[in-house]
C-alpha cells in the first residue's frame, strides 16, 4: 500500500472513531444525572419586617452518589439604581428526616457545594432574614455556633437595609451527578484518541509528500528555538509549581482549570517572544507580515468567540464551573502578545538598520 492511499485509509478510519467515539460519549449510558430549575418569589418588607419569612420547595433525588448543586438568588427591587436590599437570604438544605443537608446565606447568593445525597425528597428552604438578630438566631441554628455569629452578621449592613419596599427574587438550582467511569466511557476516550492521532498522522503525510508547510531555519535559529523552550520549560515548572502550592492551601478552589490553563499559554508566550526576539521564530522561507496576520487572526476570532460567551453566559456556567470560553480570551491574550512582540521586533530591526546605513 502506498502512503497516498495509507493517508486516506488512516484517515478514514480516525475520522470514523472520533465520530463513533463521540456518539458513545454522549449517549445515555454514559452521561450523568442532571437537572435545572428557575422560579421567582416576591419578597415584600414592611416596616422592617419580611412577608413571607420563608419561602420552601422540593425536589427528588432518584439516584444516591456525589451531586453538585449550583444554587443562586438574586433579589431585584424597584429601584435598583441605589443599590439597597432589605434583607439577607438564608438558604437551608435538609432530607426528608429533617436533617441538615446544607446551609449557606448572602444578599445575592451564588454558591456551588458538593454534597453525598442518598435518594428520596429533599427541602428546600429560604428565610430573609431583615435583622441582625434575626440572622443571628438564623446562623446559630444552621451555619455556625454560637460565638461565631457576631462576627458572621458584621459582614451585611443591616442598619442600612430599606425597611419597605418588594423585591422579586429569581432563584435557579441546577444538579450534576457525573456518570462513573466505566467501559463505554473508556472505550469512547480510546476511540477518539486514536481517531486523533490517525488523522494528523493523515495530515503529516500529505505535508511531507507535497512539500507544504515545510519550514525552513538555519543552525543558528534551532540552536536558539532549544534555548527557548528551555526558558518556557523553566516558567511552565515554576508557574505550575506555584499552582499546586496554590491548590494545596485552598487558595485556588474551583479555579485550577483556570491557573493551570494559564501557565500553559504563559509558557507560550515566553518561547513565543524570546525567538522572536532572537530571529528564530519565522521560517527563512517565511514573512514575518503574513505570520503575525495569521496570529493576529486567530486571536481576533479567540477573542469574539470568548468576549460573546462571557458577555451572554458570564464566566461561569450553569453548574458552577468556569466556562470553557475562559480559555478563548487566555489564547486571544497569547496571540496579542506574539503579534505586539512581532511588530516592535520588526520596529528595533528598521531602527538598526537605518543607524547602520547613517554610520556607513
Amino acid at each position: 500500500m502506498g502512503k497516498g492511499r495509507f493517508g486516506i485509509v488512516a484517515a478514514a478510519i480516525g475520522i470514523l472513531l472520533i465520530v463513533g467515539g463521540l456518539l458513545l460519549a454522549n449517549s445515555k449510558g454514559t452521561k450523568g444525572l442532571e437537572w435545572n430549575s428557575q422560579w421567582n418569589w416576591d419578597v415584600t418588607v414592611k416596616d422592617g419586617a419580611a412577608d413571607p419569612k420563608y419561602t420552601n420547595g422540593n425536589f427528588t433525588v432518584d439516584q444516591a452518589g456525589t451531586y453538585t448543586l449550583h444554587l443562586t438568588w438574586d433579589p431585584k427591587g424597584p429601584d435598583e439604581s441605589d443599590g439597597k436590599t432589605g434583607f439577607v437570604t438564608g438558604c437551608v438544605i435538609m432530607d426528608e428526616k429533617a436533617h441538615l443537608i446544607y446551609a449557606s446565606s448572602d444578599i445575592q447568593g451564588d454558591v456551588s457545594p458538593e454534597l453525598e445525597l442518598k435518594a428520596g425528597n429533599y427541602h428546600l428552604d429560604y428565610w430573609y432574614l431583615t435583622t441582625k438578630e434575626d440572622f443571628v438566631s438564623f446562623a446559630k441554628k444552621w451555619i455556625c455556633g454560637q460565638y461565631m455569629t457576631g462576627d458572621l452578621a458584621e459582614q451585611y449592613p443591616f442598619r442600612d437595609f430599606a425597611k419597605d419596599g418588594t423585591w422579586n427574587v429569581g432563584y435557579t438550582l441546577h444538579a450534576e451527578k457525573k456518570g462513573s467511569f466505566n467501559l463505554c466511557t473508556a472505550a469512547a476516550h480510546f476511540a477518539v484518541i486514536i481517531g486523533a492521532v490517525l488523522v494528523v498522522l493523515a495530515l503529516v503525510l500529505v505535508v511531507k509528500r507535497r512539500g507544504l508547510l515545510r519550514h525552513r531555519y538555519d543552525e543558528r535559529q534551532e540552536l536558539e528555538q532549544g534555548r527557548g523552550f528551555r526558558y518556557a520549560f523553566f516558567t511552565f515548572l515554576v508557574s505550575v509549581g506555584v499552582v499546586l502550592m496554590l491548590d494545596s492551601t485552598g487558595a485556588a478552589a474551583g479555579k485550577g482549570f483556570l491557573f493551570y490553563a494559564a501557565s500553559i499559554f504563559i509558557s507560550l508566550s515566553v518561547y513565543a517572544i524570546y525567538c522572536i526576539w532572537h530571529d528564530c521564530y519565522i521560517a527563512l522561507n517565511e514573512k514575518r507580515g503574513a505570520s503575525m496576520a495569521v496570529l493576529g487572526a486567530i486571536g481576533a476570532v479567540n477573542l469574539v468567540i470568548g468576549l460573546s460567551s462571557t458577555l451572554s453566559n458570564g464566566f461561569y456556567d450553569d453548574s458552577g464551573r468556569i466556562s470553557v470560553s475562559v480559555l478563548n480570551l487566555m489564547c486571544a491574550a497569547t496571540m496579542l502578545v506574539i503579534v505586539i512582540a512581532g511588530v516592535i521586533r520588526s520596529f528595533v530591526e528598521r531602527h538598526e538598520v537605518a543607524e547602520e546605513e547613517d554610520e556607513a
